[in-house]
Order: structure tokens, then C-alpha cells, then sequence
């Protein structure tokens, strides 16, 4: 068995198809039917279920693809560790929400300081689809909103905590204030996110225990996309401080409390927690604490 023809067993299970794992590895379907072939005849067992396309996992399948995700990620980290690059490679995810506000940034702080030769490779996903490759060994580390879906195989370390206020163009009437009442909002226009939202959630919370009808809310998928909508003074909406900080030190937006709602996400890190922390994943995850002002003892927490 090689590392080749893991990966191989890899993509077809990622991909129910044959054809495309072979165009993916520069090899015929055929080629790729010999390996998963003998695959099974060396173990004795079945590994897809034929009958059906896409091509679907046997339990059987299921646990060899656990193992070889296993054995990829060891090797990965033996090559990474004793080879050329001597530990100096991790694989990070980062959910959409922080991705360009504060991972991408950290990222490119850090090489500086410890060297372009550290190469990170960073996946950039929705926060359910980076647990899932940090339990199939695809990621070493990701920074996303915590607390996350619970799972016995996975840790946190608590990064910081993110306030939720109303936020409004420099130009807006509520731009000056230091709270505004919920009652004010009846008559302007508001952006929230989708309904699958926390932040939706808990506004319409308040919303509702206060007894404010609002007439003009309208909907937006994503704070980023929101955020253009204010910045052109087209609507006023909730928005997270690390999305808006650098329009608001340059004088574009105003945060200003919104009477009755508190809301702050948590974001952190999170690993499995039999992952191998090399001492530059380490060194990048220390780095990131003190860039928020938290000086901690890793080794509580490691």
C-alpha cells in the first residue's frame, strides 16, 4: 500500500467517480479501477458499492479511509518534521467570518517574523465543513466561532470575543449617538443576515420581548456584503467590531449601541486533540493570542 494509492482511494470516495479521480491523478478509470481493485482483493473485502452512482463507501470502505487518512497525515508530519522542511508546514482553516479580518493578517505578521521559509496552507470554508477536516485529518488547526458543534475528539483554545453592535455610515443622523432606542428603528431601513444567523436570532429576540414592529428589514446573505450596503449609506444594519474596525479608524462607519440587545461571538481554535502540535503551529497559535493581548501558558492548554 502507498501513499499514491491512498490518496487515490481518497478522491474516489470524496468523489463517487472513477473518471474524475482519474483526470485529477493523470491515470485511466481503468487505472484507477485496477487500484481500488486490488485493494480489495489484498484485504479481502469490498470497499465501494458498485450498483449505485455515485459511487458510495461500504462500512468496510468507510474504515479503510479512515485509516488511510490516518497514515496520510502521519506521514505528512514525519516528512514535515524529519525532511527538508524540518516542522515548518501546517495546514490552517479559517471560517469566512474572520478569514481577511484577522487570520490573513496574522498569517502574513508572522512570516515576517519568523521567516518566509514557514509555509502555511490555509483553507478558507464554513465552520461545519472545517470540523469535519480537522476529524479526517485535512487540517492540523482552524480558527472559527466558538463554542462549535460538540465533539469528544475535538479542543478549543479561546481566541477573543467579537461585539455585535449597530452600525451606520459617518453621515447617519444615529452616527453621533451613544445609544439609540429600539423604538427609533420603526422607521429605517434595516440589513440583517439570513435566519440561519445567531445574530438574526438574537436581534429578533429583543425585536420581539420589546414589542417594536419594524416596517423596512430587509435580508442579506453575509456581513461583508452588509457592510458595503452601509458604507454606502444605503442602510444601517448589526455588525460585528473586527468586520468594521478599519472603516470606523477611518472615520467611513460609527458603532453605536442599540438599547436592550448584547450579543458577542467567540472565536478560538480548534484541533483534534490527538493532532501532534509542532512547535511552529504552536508559535503561530501564541503569536495569534498576543496579537489579541493574551498572554498565556500554552502548556495548559496543549
Amino acid at each position: 500500500m502507498t501513499e499514491h494509492k491512498l490518496e487515490i482511494l481518497l478522491d474516489v470516495a470524496e468523489t463517487g467517480n472513477m473518471s474524475e479521480t482519474g483526470r485529477k491523478f493523470y491515470i485511466s478509470p481503468s487505472s484507477v479501477s485496477q487500484i481500488i481493485t486490488g485493494m480489495e482483493k489484498q484485504y479481502g473485502i469490498l470497499l465501494f458499492d458498485r450498483s449505485k452512482q455515485p459511487l458510495t463507501l461500504t462500512p468496510s470502505g468507510l474504515r479503510l479511509c479512515s485509516y488511510a487518512r490516518q497514515i496520510l497525515s502521519l506521514y505528512r508530519e514525519m516528512e514535515s518534521s524529519l525532511g527538508a522542511g524540518q516542522g515548518r508546514s501546517f495546514r490552517l482553516g479559517s471560517s469566512f467570518s474572520i478569514a481577511s479580518t484577522f487570520i490573513s493578517p496574522c498569517i502574513l505578521e508572522f512570516q515576517k517574523e519568523a521567516g518566509s521559509e514557514i509555509e502555511i496552507d490555509l483553507t478558507i470554508n464554513h465552520h461545519d465543513k472545517l470540523q469535519q477536516q480537522l476529524l479526517s485529518y485535512e487540517l492540523d488547526l482552524a480558527a472559527m466561532p466558538l463554542p462549535a458543534n460538540e465533539n469528544p475528539l475535538l479542543t478549543s483554545i479561546p481566541l477573543f470575543r467579537d461585539p455585535v453592535s449597530l452600525c451606520c455610515h459617518v453621515s447617519h443622523p444615529f452616527a453621533n449617538r451613544s445609544c439609540v432606542q429600539l423604538s427609533e428603528l420603526v422607521d429605517q431601513k434595516i440589513t440583517v443576515p439570513p435566519r440561519s444567523s445567531n445574530i438574526r436570532e438574537a436581534f429578533e429576540q429583543v425585536i420581539r420581548k420589546n414589542g417594536v414592529v419594524l416596517e423596512q428589514v430587509f435580508t442579506s446573505n453575509g456581513q461583508a456584503a452588509i457592510k458595503d450596503l452601509v458604507l454606502r449609506n444605503q442602510t444601517i444594519s448589526l455588525l460585528s467590531l473586527i468586520l468594521t474596525q478599519e472603516n470606523i479608524r477611518q472615520g467611513q462607519l460609527a458603532m453605536v449601541k442599540l438599547e436592550g440587545f448584547n450579543y458577542e461571538r467567540e472565536f478560538g481554535f480548534l484541533y483534534r486533540k490527538d493532532t501532534n502540535i509542532s512547535p511552529q503551529l504552536e508559535r503561530f497559535i501564541r503569536f495569534c493570542l498576543e496579537k489579541r493581548g493574551q498572554i498565556v501558558d500554552l502548556k495548559y492548554l496543549l
